[in-house]
């Protein structure tokens, strides 16, 4: 058994995870069955990591591994299924878009990680690099300068490649 993290999302961003988690719970709750009885797929922890990801943790048998990584959205539809036509409280057809209500991305294992963070932390420290950008005010600018200092610092301190 491999452990994957799956981030959930919708597809719209006009509508918010964190604000229909508990549906997102019982979504995941309802598949959990199927999974696991058709392809003895093990769905873990979920948990909000900002207002508009879920990270989902599951465990896939090794021998189905890469053709589950390769099609994941086709084999957690029944997440989405559930929320368009079982979540009575609320009408969630309204924000397909096309034909695709939630986007599924496979987040990188921690293995693949150098500095020992973990995948939440890595993605937190994003999230407030990002919302620090945005707010563009003198104290938060202070913040920016002084992590950008760190990243020079970093960067010409330690072998570094472009990407």
């Amino acid at each position: 058994m491999k452990t994957v993290t799956i981030q959930i999302e919708f597809a719209s961003k006009k509508i918010k995870a964190y604000d229909h988690f508990f549906d997102i719970q019982k979504a995941v709750a309802n598949s959990r069955l199927m999974l696991f009885s058709r392809q003895n797929i093990r769905t873990q922890n979920l948990h909000l990591t900002d207002e508009y990801h879920v990270l989902l943790d599951i465990d896939i048998p090794d021998e189905i591994y890469e053709d589950i990584l390769n099609n994941i959205g086709y084999h957690l539809r029944s997440i989405s299924t559930y929320l368009v036509s079982k979540c009575g409280n609320f009408d969630y057809s309204k924000y397909k878009v096309g034909n695709r209500l939630l986007n599924y991305m496979v987040i990188p294992n921690q293995d693949s990680s150098t500095d020992g963070l973990s995948k939440i932390e890595c993605l937190n420290a994003i999230q407030t690099f990002t919302w620090l950008l945005k707010r563009n005010d003198q104290e938060s600018l202070k913040y920016l300068n002084q992590m950008i200092k760190l990243l020079k610092l970093a960067k010409d301190s330690l072998p570094y490649e472009s990407i």
